[in-house]
């Protein structure tokens, strides 16, 4: 079994809600906390203990990385936020930015097969003297002894159908 914190960095937050969040605000994360949405928790002198940062502190303040390297401009009344050493609730982070399902068949992820080669073979074979076979089923196997020697591995027959049938459907 796997342990997973109950809270995440900073850092950590920042890279999911830049991932997940469609609403294309530069910074998403910092939206969030100005906003109210997220409590940031901040550790105090590098102890164990942690203090909740509000809105207003959040907002006035500097933050900087563990290098001292200045992220916000400084107000006269600042308060210095070592991003390093800041943390959100995991739970609320992961509410806020759900990581989506795939939607309407929608797949996420890098593609296993480079299918881009596989429709420029099908174009290599369109254009040869003899043409596509008359026959789906004719190119599917053809096709699926073709992806056996260029990847070492064959998809399944429905992939390589669904691939191929627009291709007939749209020869008739």
């Amino acid at each position: 079994m796997t342990f997973v914190s109950k809270h995440m960095s900073y850092y950590e937050a920042r890279k999911l809600a830049q991932a997940r969040d469609k609403s294309g605000v530069y910074d998403p994360l910092d939206a969030a906390i100005k906003e109210g949405a997220l409590v940031a928790e901040i550790r105090k002198n590098d102890g164990d203990l942690w203090e909740i940062c509000d809105v207003a502190t959040w907002d006035k303040s500097s933050k900087y990385d563990g290098m001292r390297y200045r992220i916000t401009a400084e107000y006269p009344e600042h308060f210095d936020i070592d991003l390093g050493k800041t943390r959100l609730s995991r739970d609320d982070v992961e509410k806020l930015w759900p990581d989506q399902p795939a939607i309407n068949g929608e797949r996420r992820g890098r593609p296993s097969h480079d299918w881009e080669a596989f429709y420029i073979e099908i174009i290599r074979r369109a254009n040869t003297p003899d043409g596509l076979p008359d026959k789906q089923a004719d190119l599917e196997q053809s096709m699926l002894v073709w992806c056996q020697s260029k990847w070492g591995k064959e998809p399944g027959i429905s992939t390589v159908r669904e691939k191929i049938s627009p291709i007939y459907k749209a020869r008739k």
